[in-house]
């Protein structure tokens, strides 16, 4: 939805002597500025001070050193975007100014998380929104516009399985940098991107500036993103941390699938216009200009034991399926001020991965059916289409995973994470490729580590093969998927066609 934000060029010079021109502005903070260039894998990130570029000796020495230290860290393999050159100029009028800031490598179709986030699109894109009619005809707050335009604007942003993939896929990112020691600190929607292309599922990191080892007694790093921040951080008791990242995580995804802070309730409409009393706006650890919704001193809007700050949002349902809602619980109830207490980063890695995979899209409003029994969309009144069901079971014969999928033109891709580890890179490599047809049913392998075969068939499980069969709705493929390289991991994929 949101474009990037178009301004007037910048010419830099980097430290190898190339020249980059900026195009677009990706994302501002506080910290600095991340640029789109005219080359389409390329972007600039020039940090600022008072909100302008660096430009004191002094300060581009200490940025300098900062963005080399990124160099020696263990973030290879990681879909994390670091430095490639150092800027060393930027021409003013065709006159060189010294400053600094960092080219890195980002693909030219990927979108930052911001553009699901309703609250951070222009006016003129929300002025443009299409509201289908049967918002208007079905939904309960008709008459409310501007949920009317929320609402319209998820559709349009591709409802729920969508965030539900790039949300997996960044949580993925930093439990693999947190495995490492490490964490992100500055963590927010700007900083996330997501491929463009529907059929693929990349999500990168950029703005690594503040990426430490998680040792408090080595770093000063209390960095965070407004509203997006951990109470400790916040009110200056604590560093950024692994625990500070697995908040801000948490605040991130219950914002984009729901629309709303998680702290967004009726005790800041009440208190907006009356200014807080606060006890503490003259204790130096505190900011007397951040508000409790960042403090937390508000109790989280869903709360099932503290309804003081409650705010009934139209997409409160979708964080209400049990995979998510006990880790968003745990994070904003017990885990507010016991930092011990917060669900770790595999922990989102499973529970994400697991709700998008046992959801079924409507294909035409993109929300999910509450069921796999209802027969239309709640939302849209649209039937429900034919899907693919898989159900997964280990060697105790206990079901361990669903996969549920539209059927569509194109071929469906098995990952790999229904049999083997979810955490890893391996998780959304294709295991399986499912194609149906008006009459056939059509499975070719496609990972060579996993033997995958028909349970009574004869037919071979070598490499590369397909099995075609006839298109029986609700009839069960048996398929046996058995781990080369661990052969205690072996699993029976129960596989079916429903109307």
């Amino acid at each position: 939805m949101n474009e990037s934000t178009v301004v007037e060029s910048k010419q830099f010079q980097d430290e190898y002597g190339y020249l980059h021109t900026t195009k677009a502005i990706l994302g501002q903070g506080g910290q600095g500025i991340v640029y789109r260039t005219h080359d389409v894998d390329l972007a600039i990130k020039l940090p600022l001070k008072g909100g302008e570029p660096l430009n004191h000796p002094h300060d581009i020495r200490q940025a300098k050193k900062s963005f080399n230290r990124l160099k020696y860290l263990p973030l290879e393999t990681l879909k994390i975007s670091t430095p490639i050159a150092l800027l060393e100029q930027e021409f003013i009028a065709e006159s060189p100014i010294n400053t600094t800031g960092y080219i890195m490598r980002l693909m030219a179709d990927m979108r930052p998380f911001s553009d699901f986030i309703f609250g951070e699109q222009t006016p003129q894109d929300i002025k443009r929104l299409e509201i289908p009619n049967y918002l208007q005809d079905t939904f309960a707050f008709a008459n409310n516009m501007d949920i009317l335009q929320r609402m319209a604007f998820y559709i349009a942003t591709h409802g729920v399985k969508r965030r539900l993939k790039a949300l997996y896929r960044c949580a993925l990112v930093l439990h693999q940098l947190h495995s490492r020691g490490l964490f992100f600190a500055d963590i927010n929607p700007n900083n996330e991107f997501l491929s463009n292309d529907l059929e693929y599922e990349e999500v990168w990191l950029i703005d690594a500036d503040n990426i430490y080892y998680d040792d408090p007694n080595n770093h000063q790093v209390d960095i965070y993103f407004p509203k997006y921040g951990a109470p400790e951080v916040v009110t200056r008791k604590a560093k950024s941390s692994i625990v500070s990242d697995c908040y801000s995580f948490a605040i991130l995804s219950h914002i984009i699938l729901t629309q709303h802070h998680p702290f967004d309730g009726i005790a800041i409409t009440e208190n907006e216009n009356a200014g807080w009393d606060d006890d503490n706006q003259n204790n130096e650890d505190f900011s007397s200009e951040v508000d409790k919704s960042e403090t937390g001193e508000l109790a989280w809007i869903l709360s099932r034991h503290d309804n003081s700050n409650q705010n009934l949002i139209p997409l409160g349902f979708v964080i209400q399926e049990p995979e998510i809602f006990k880790l968003f619980e745990q994070t904003f109830e017990q885990g507010k001020f016991d930092i011990y207490q917060r669900p770790t980063m595999n922990l989102w890695v499973i529970a994400l991965a697991k709700l998008h995979d046992r959801l079924l899209s409507c294909p035409n409003c993109h929300f999910t059916f509450a069921t796999l029994a209802d027969e239309t969309c709640e939302l849209c009144q649209m039937p429900r289409p034919a899907y693919l069901n898989i159900e997964v079971f280990n060697q105790q014969k206990a079901k361990v995973w669903q996969f549920v999928h539209g059927i569509n033109d194109s071929e469906i891709q098995i990952p790999t994470r229904l049999v083997s580890s979810v955490d890893t890179d391996e998780g959304y490599i294709s295991l399986l490729e499912v194609t149906v047809t008006d009459k056939h049913l059509l499975l070719t392998k496609k990972h060579r580590d996993w033997d995958c075969s028909i349970l009574g068939t004869s037919r071979s499980s070598s490499w590369v093969y397909t099995f075609k069969t006839a298109l029986v709705y609700d009839s069960v493929i048996e398929i046996q998927a058995l781990s080369k390289n661990h052969t205690d991991q072996n699993f029976i994929l129960q596989l079916s066609i429903k109307k």
